[in-house]
């Protein structure tokens, strides 16, 4: 999986900030829509990259493993080993799965404007009274249904507490992905969620992500 570096890291600075793409999108774009630069003007130090993981990937369930190899490992080998996962809408997915094959590894995660799956995973967390409600069927077991393993990980890093990475949740309130949002807002503290007038496109996106580096969490993290 080819990586792109958007910004280098301060020297002896051991974070990495990751950001995964959305479905029809490469890594590219982060750079297009000046993801690094506005983390620099936001004080983060971090290295900031992008993986090229696009849908493919995801198809060829290839994803969480390229990530790892090729991407994640090199890097912690030049000493950046404080994991951040931005991602965005497909990148959710990815950010969430990946934090979930790999407990302890992830420092936190930002989720802008992510696919939380179809109606009928959103409709039984919800019937079960939301997300600290709801409980996980034993079946199909991990790794059979990625729209439920999105929230089996979600309600495994809410009942973590501080053990758990850092969740942010940042969306558009006209997106089409709302209802997947809100639902997800419900069950996080109000700091913990960002919300504006826009739908699901980069200029939305962009100005979640400012908004969220407005918090000063991950420049605090990141020193």
């Amino acid at each position: 999986m080819p990586v792109m570096e958007l910004a280098p890291g301060a020297p002896g600075n051991s974070c990495l900030v990751l950001c995964l793409p959305g479905r029809w999108n490469r890594a590219g774009a982060f750079a297009e829509h000046g993801f690094a630069q506005l983390a620099r003007e936001a004080g983060v130090d971090a290295a900031v990259v992008a993986a090229d993981a696009h849908i493919g990937y995801y198809a060829r369930r290839t994803v969480l493993e390229r990530l790892h190899l090729d991407v994640v490992e090199p890097e912690r080998a030049r000493g950046r080993d404080r994991l951040w996962l931005v991602g965005v809408s497909m990148g959710g997915v990815g950010s969430l799965l990946y934090a979930g094959a790999h407990p302890g590894e992830v420092a936190g995660i930002v989720l802008i404007a992510p696919y939380l799956g179809e109606r009928e995973i959103l409709d039984r967390v919800r019937a079960a009274g939301g997300l600290k409600s709801w409980q996980p069927p034993e079946t199909p077991p991990p790794g059979q249904d990625f729209q439920l393993d999105i929230w089996r990980v979600l309600k495994a890093i809410l009942e973590a507490d501080s053990g758990g990475p850092s969740l942010f949740l940042a969306h558009g309130g006209e997106d089409d992905l709302a209802d997947g949002h809100r639902l997800l807002a419900a069950a996080l503290p109000p700091e913990r969620v960002l919300t504006i007038r826009g739908g699901h496109d980069w200029e939305t996106w962009r100005a979640l992500w400012a908004g969220y580096l407005a918090t000063g969490e991950l420049a605090r993290a990141c020193r």
